[in-house]
């Protein structure tokens, strides 16, 4: 049994039963057999699942507890057993919200909404959308929108729009300095009772002086504040918002509220008057009374801190404190009672700080009392004279007058002293002289009474030259102990000298005696340490003369210097002792000194070594403090010259100490021949004799000391651990792994090095079967080299071994280091995949749409393993692919979760691949890959849209267009019009779902009646054929030739799901509602513009234009002009969408002229003309023929009374034309004045318009000047710009010149035979008036004009 061809089944039941006949066809017989054939027909899955809705809707409150039931959906398949069960899912962005029953359709809340109010929360998404999909068991899947409404609860408390509110309000007032209104506002459904909010006061508002407006929260004063009364200065005030809901909620916020203070009382002193007494000797600053007041008005504040003023009566000698009131004498005052009185009457004004300022007065006098306040004083404060030494004593200093002082005080009682404390003497030289020298302070002493001095003791000028004498005076009838009144003088007397001393010898002479020591080894001549000088106490005598007495050949003596010298040489062994005199005179005195001159030895002898050892050698273990050897020398000279001492000069280091005088040298510090340098020691021993003396003798020799090496250090190593982690378990045995050295500081055999291994205790022990070691020496250098005693194949980890180093020396030392090694693993395990498993595995996902996105949307969780140790067992990953999709999707590198990290758009691309790479952390990293193929889903959620520019689409059809019998692809007659823009449709996932365009409704204006009429047209769309292009063409059919305007209706496209509608409006267009727009250019130029200039010829106009066609130009013979280019124009009036006439047309732009200017220039605009001309006939061109002839009869008729009425005029105003033409010329003679602005329109008997301003401030051009007419009338006065950089035609000056009264002078002679001969004068003069401008007075360089010898005064 087969299936016929073509047939298909469709499954209504189960079973179908045929009954088969076998019949024989080659029998007489022909015997048949039936049998019965049952065949079990298999559904297929090949219906999707359908809802009983095409969407939901559900209401619940917001906040609803978890179990909320929501509501039902329903879906059925018309398939059977699996493929006709349906199973239900949610999906979107809130999905996990809800809950689904897989079987029955139920809907319930599956969040805690009621705990936490931000799941389900209205003022947040009023409205949930939610995709309900309906799966069958075939995994057709069928998905409708479902919205969940959520009803407003009662659950925003009003918030108020700020933290906190201020305000502040004077006392006594009943308004706030700026209004004070609080704000809440509260988030529940807007116009509900949830969401109304008003206002009270809850606390703060003690004295009941606040109400607030319940509704509109502003702040009112009900009572006045009285600020005294107030605690504080600040009122805090809470004000509560509460809404209207049940149960209502609230809250509550802070108002601060500042009161401030009215200045309402004024100071008050605390006395009206106020009096004191100062003396009239104060001081400056010196506090007399203190002035108090007080103000009733809040302490502490600007209104009743007060501050004070001198008004009057202060003359300048008080002054007060602002602050405190302390009335004090001024700086400078003078309070003489004698000069000034005794009494002073000072006006005290107080002001508060307050606004406006209040102030009060007071009185305050103060009585000066008169006080014996003069001070003594001497006339010269300061007063030299002379006087000679030697005066008789107790006789009057010898001076008039007498050095005293003077006091201005007529009580006053003055008493001198000399303060003795403070007198100095100097001798003649400026030397201060020592009182224990030469008591200066008892030679005078001074009447107290009067202030005379007199002589007390002998004076000695030798002793004191100069005497300061300070004298002290006090007036003793002063009233006030403090200050006292004294005055100082000092009087310098001087005494002149009288020669009454002998010379004396300075030091070193001992009672006119000198001993003196010279060296045999001085070479004469030369000056010897004696300078045997004197003094004179007498300066006024001759210069002291020295002398050698008797005459000596050795020595000699400066006679003005006393400078004694060497001439000729000293012998100690032929006389060790020689003496002489010297003698000294200052022309009356001689004094005498002996001199005694001891001759020295002279070190001549070089110390000389007669024991030393040149080489030495020691043990390095000798003993701080041992004998080493002893160096001797001796000198022939004697005393510190023969006496030899010994010192190292160089060398030792400081190991070594040599005994200065004895010459032992012993081993002053420990030595170490293992440190550098301390094999051995070179020393330079010096012997010298006079220490310390520049003429000391020396000698020198260098001493060799070797020392000799014991075994004392142990082996080292440069570290006290090497840790060694270069190792890979690829290593074989017998790999040289590193080289360690050890160092021993020893030498020879002690510094001979052996290597071992010791395992360390407690450690693996498994280190010895790894490594070995061996010994390697280099010249001196010993070093242990660390091999592999096998493959570290599997041994990978931590090991640790004691490298021992030990010295052939007796004893033997041992030095050791601690070895780590680390055996690292080696990468050679690549990643495995545990998930996915596959080599590519394929992940479906939803395209993004407006309710959910598919950023961080999770697709799987990528696990992988390595077999490696530490870092190469750490697996990360890491997306990679040749095209760039990875770029689309995230992987968390450590967990592998792989999530899309952009919104995928399956119109934009529906399928990406990439690769999952898993990588290790070794060195080289390992890596391994998966393949990724990502298909996205589309989800139908955009309607078919026209685009921006089809909204509204405009297709025209000339009338009387013949119809077709049969329209192309269509199976209707008509006239083909056009196509409309097609819309488009974003979902492309299900290319059979069609694009309908149907119409609606269509318009037809009548325009002779203005009226509209609606008809309707067949809106049954036609069947979609994809393969007929022409499925979105409008057609229309016009019958009527009357027909004219428009024609509108609606066009809507719709595919299984969405609607989008746009209006299509048909003109029908004739050349009489056409203009041509004339352009320059070709046609290519015009199109590229063609857009522009609709837009700006719309906005001027106010219509809508349209571009019908753009050809070449044609000329009026028929020819094209490839120049220039026509566009053919429409204009519809927005309004009724009407077509404009093309005349209307022309006519607004014609009005629009001056707009049009730059639209023309911009777009190359040539002409404006109708498209279709009227005809002309005979008869009109005709009439128009007459009609010009008769014109211009009249115009020549006018032109003859018009030149007779000139020549009139010309006679009659001679005077005033000859006037106005000789404003200025050219150079050709002729006169500019038609052309010179602001020229009076008539000229009138008086007047003189021949010189303007306009003309001198040269506000056109001479030369270039040309009307816009063309026309030169007198009363013109148009111009254009002049062109600043032209030169002007003649000199730029000014003339002025005055036309007598009529004819007759100021003595009444007739000057002129009359007016026309001075004007003829200056016409015929022209423009050679005006050629050499003579400078004159008064007139900034220009002269007057001078006519006929007759000058002319400026006017």
């Amino acid at each position: 049994v087969r299936l016929a061809h073509g047939a298909s089944i469709i499954y209504k039941s189960s079973l179908c039963t045929l009954q088969i006949v076998a019949t024989e066809t080659r029998t007489t017989q022909r015997f048949s057999s039936t049998a019965t054939v049952q065949l079990q027909i298999l559904d297929v899955n090949d219906n999707r699942p359908v809802f009983n809705q095409s969407g939901y809707a559900f209401t619940i409150p917001e906040n609803s507890p978890i179990n909320t039931f929501v509501g039902r959906v329903k879906a059925t398949d018309a398939d059977s057993g699996a493929f006709g069960t349906v199973s239900y899912a949610l999906d979107g962005t809130d999905a996990f919200k809800f809950r689904i029953n897989s079987t029955t359709g139920d809907i319930f809340v599956n969040v805690d909404a009621d705990k936490n109010l931000t799941l389900l929360d209205r003022e947040r998404f009023s409205t949930i959308f939610l995709t309900i999909e309906g799966r069958d068991g075939g995994g057709f899947v069928t998905a409708v929108q479902m919205e969940i409404l959520l009803s407003d609860q009662n659950d925003q408390a009003p918030v108020f729009t700020r933290l906190s509110y201020f305000g502040v309000v004077k006392e006594n007032s009943f308004t706030f300095d700026s209004p004070v209104q609080v704000e809440a506002a509260d988030n529940d459904l807007k116009g509900s009772n949830n969401s109304i909010v008003e206002y009270r006061i809850i606390g703060g508002d003690l004295g009941g002086n606040f109400n607030i407006v319940s509704t509109s929260g502003l702040l009112m004063i009900r009572t006045p504040l009285n600020y005294e009364s107030l605690p504080s200065s600040i009122v805090n005030l809470t004000i509560s918002a509460y809404d209207l809901g049940v149960p209502s909620l609230n809250s509550s916020i802070n108002v601060q509220v500042t009161v401030l203070d009215q200045n309402d009382n004024s100071p008050i002193c605390t006395y009206a008057l106020f009096n004191a007494t100062v003396m009239e000797n104060a001081t400056s600053g010196t506090q007399i009374l203190q002035v108090n007041a007080t103000d009733a008005d809040p302490p502490g504040s600007e209104n009743s801190r007060v501050f004070f003023r001198i008004q009057t009566g202060a003359a300048d000698k008080f002054t007060i404190d602002g602050n405190t009131g302390w009335i004090v004498v001024e700086r400078g005052a003078d309070l003489d009672v004698t000069r000034y009185g005794s009494r002073y009457n000072l006006s005290i004004i107080v002001y508060d700080n307050g606004t406006p300022q209040r102030n009060g007065t007071c009185i305050a006098v103060i009585f000066v009392r008169d006080v014996n306040n003069q001070r003594p004083y001497f006339e010269v404060p300061t007063r030299r004279e002379t006087v000679q030494e030697n005066l008789s004593l107790n006789q009057p200093l010898p001076i008039t007058p007498q050095f005293t002082a003077k006091d201005p005080d007529t009580t006053s009682n003055l008493q001198y002293s000399i303060l003795f404390s403070q007198m100095s003497a100097t001798e003649g030289n400026g030397q201060q002289v020592s009182v224990s020298n030469y008591n200066y302070t008892d030679l005078l002493y001074v009447s107290s009474t009067n202030g005379t001095l007199f002589v007390k003791n002998i004076l000695d000028r030798e002793k004191a030259q100069e005497i300061r004498i300070p004298i002290f005076v006090q007036d003793l009838a002063a009233e006030t102990p403090l200050p006292v009144q004294t005055a100082t003088g000092t009087l310098i007397i001087t005494l002149s000298d009288l020669n009454d001393e002998s010379p004396v010898f300075q030091l070193p002479a001992v009672n006119n005696t000198y001993r003196i020591t010279v060296s045999e080894g001085l070479r004469p001549p030369t000056d010897i340490s004696l300078k045997a000088l004197a003094t004179d106490p007498d300066t006024s005598n001759p210069p002291l003369v020295y002398s050698i007495s008797p005459p000596s050949t050795i020595f000699s003596i400066d006679t003005n210097t006393a400078q004694v010298s060497l001439k000729t040489a000293l012998d100690r062994e032929t006389a060790d002792q020689h003496q002489f005199f010297v003698l000294v005179n200052d022309s009356i005195h001689i004094t005498t000194a002996t001199v005694y001159v001891n001759v020295s030895d002279f070190n001549d002898v070089t110390p000389s070594f007669y024991q030393f050892a040149s080489n030495l050698s020691i043990s390095e273990a000798t003993s701080v403090g041992s004998l080493l050897t002893r160096v001797l020398a001796y000198d022939n000279d004697t005393g510190l010259f023969g006496t030899v001492h010994y010192r190292i000069l160089s060398g030792g280091g400081g190991k070594f100490a040599l005994n200065d005088t004895s010459g032992e040298l012993r081993l002053g510090q420990a030595l170490d021949r293992d440190v550098p340098g301390g094999e051995e020691y070179s020393l330079l021993i010096e012997a010298f004799d006079n220490p310390g003396s520049a003429d000391s003798l020396r000698t020198s020799r260098a001493m060799m000391i070797s020392v000799l090496d014991v075994n004392d250090n142990p082996p080292r190593f440069a570290q006290d651990n090497f840790t060694i982690t270069s190792l890979l378990e690829s290593m074989d045995s017998n790999q040289l792994i590193r080289e360690i050295s050890a160092t021993d500081a020893d030498t020879g055999v002690n510094a001979q090095i052996s290597f071992s291994l010791r395992a360390i205790p407690g450690q693996n022990s498994d280190a010895l079967n790894l490594f070995f070691v061996t010994t390697k020496q280099s010249g001196s250098v010993f070093s242990a080299a660390i091999w592999t005693r096998k493959s570290l194949t599997r041994a990978v980890g931590w090991y640790n071994l004691t490298l021992l180093a030990t010295d052939a020396g007796t004893p033997t030392m041992t030095g050791s280091t601690n070895l780590t090694f680390f055996i690292a693993d080696v990468n050679d395990h690549s990643p495995v995949f545990v998930y996915p498993n596959q080599t590519q595995t394929v992940i479906q996902v939803n395209e993004s749409t407006n309710a959910s996105s598919t950023i961080g949307k999770p697709l799987l969780v990528a696990k992988a393993i390595d077999q490696d140790y530490g870092n190469n067992t750490i697996v990360r990953f890491d997306l990679t692919s040749s095209n760039g999709d990875n770029a689309a999707f995230n992987i968390d590198a450590v967990s592998g979760l792989l999530t899309v990290a952009t919104n995928l758009n399956r119109e934009v691309k529906s399928e990406y691949r990439f690769s999952i790479k898993a990588y290790d952390l070794g060195v080289p990293p390992l890596t391994t890959m998966v393949n990724i193929v990502v298909q996205v889903l589309d989800v139908d959620e955009s309607p078919p849209v026209f685009g921006p520019d089809s909204r509204v689409q405009q297709l025209s059809v000339p009338e009387n267009s013949v119809p077709s019998s049969l329209i192309p692809g269509l199976t209707i007659s008509g006239v083909r019009v056009g196509s409309i823009a097609k819309a488009s449709d974003p979902d492309v996932t299900d290319k059979s779902t069609p694009i309908c365009y149907f119409m609606l409704a269509a318009y037809e204006w009548k325009n002779a009646t203005n009226h509209r009429v609606k008809r309707y047209l067949d809106t049954t769309p036609i069947a979609y054929n994809p393969n007929n292009a022409t499925m979105a063409l409008i057609v229309v059919n016009v019958g009527d030739e009357t027909m004219t305007g428009a024609v509108s209706f609606n066009v809507t496209a719709s595919d299984s799901k969405y609607l989008a509608t746009t209006m299509c409006t048909i003109y029908l267009l004739s050349l009489e509602q056409q203009l041509i727009v004339v352009m320059s250019g070709v046609p290519a130029n015009a199109t590229r513009i063609r857009d522009a200039f609709v837009s700006y010829l719309s906005n001027i106009t106010g219509w809508r234009i349209v571009v019908d066609n753009i050809v070449t130009h044609k000329n009026d013979d028929g020819t094209a002009d490839n120049s220039k280019t026509d566009m053919y124009i429409h204009a519809i009036n927005l309004k009724d969408n009407s077509i404009v006439p093309a005349a209307t047309v022309r006519d607004k732009v014609d009005l629009l002229w001056p707009e049009m200017v730059a639209i023309y220039k911009t777009f190359g605009v040539l002409q404006v003309k109708l498209a279709s001309q009227p005809a002309s006939s005979d008869s009109i061109l005709e009439i128009m023929r007459i009609a010009l002839i008769v014109v211009a009869c009249s115009l020549a008729i006018l032109l003859f009374f018009a030149c007779v009425s000139l020549w009139s005029c010309r006679r009659m105003y001679r005077r005033k034309l000859k006037a106005a033409t000789a404003v200025a010329f050219g150079t050709n003679g002729h006169s500019n004045a038609p052309r010179t602005p602001g020229t009076n329109m008539h000229t009138y008997e008086g007047s003189n318009p021949i010189w303007l301003e306009a003309y001198n401030m040269n506000q056109y051009d001479n030369k270039n000047f040309e009307s816009s007419d063309k026309g030169d009338s007198i009363d013109s006065s148009q111009m254009e710009p002049a062109d600043q950089q032209i030169e002007m035609r003649f000199d730029e000056v000014e003339k002025t010149m005055e036309f007598l009264n009529d004819n007759i002078s100021e003595s009444g002679s007739t000057n002129f035979r009359n007016s026309r001969e001075m004007l003829s004068s200056a016409v015929d003069a022209g423009p050679d008036i005006l050629a050499e401008p003579t400078p004159g007075p008064g007139d900034d360089g220009l002269a007057p004009v001078n006519l006929n010898g007759v000058p002319a005064t400026s006017i």
